[in-house]
């Protein structure tokens, strides 16, 4: 719960009013794409067992976020 009151708090704090609904629609994306991302990590488990795809999805979401700071050094200017 704290979670996903923190998610919803920052980015409207953050943003412009007048863009707040286009950042809080790309926020709340999580709630539509957790399904796929249970589907895959289901497969996955299914083929190779779930520590091996515990592991590579870990390792997927490390290799994104450091891509993502890397193409976005606006991130880390955030106040």
């Amino acid at each position: 719960m704290a979670y996903r009151a923190t998610n919803n708090t920052i980015p409207q704090l953050s943003v412009p009013q007048e863009i707040r609904g286009r950042v809080m629609s790309f926020v709340l994306l999580d709630r539509g794409m957790t399904p796929l991302g249970r589907a895959l990590a289901g497969a996955l488990a299914s083929s190779f067992g779930a520590p091996l795809t515990i592991g590579a999805m870990a390792a997927a979401v490390i290799v994104l976020a450091i891509i993502v700071s890397a193409k976005v050094p606006q991130l880390w200017q955030l106040e």
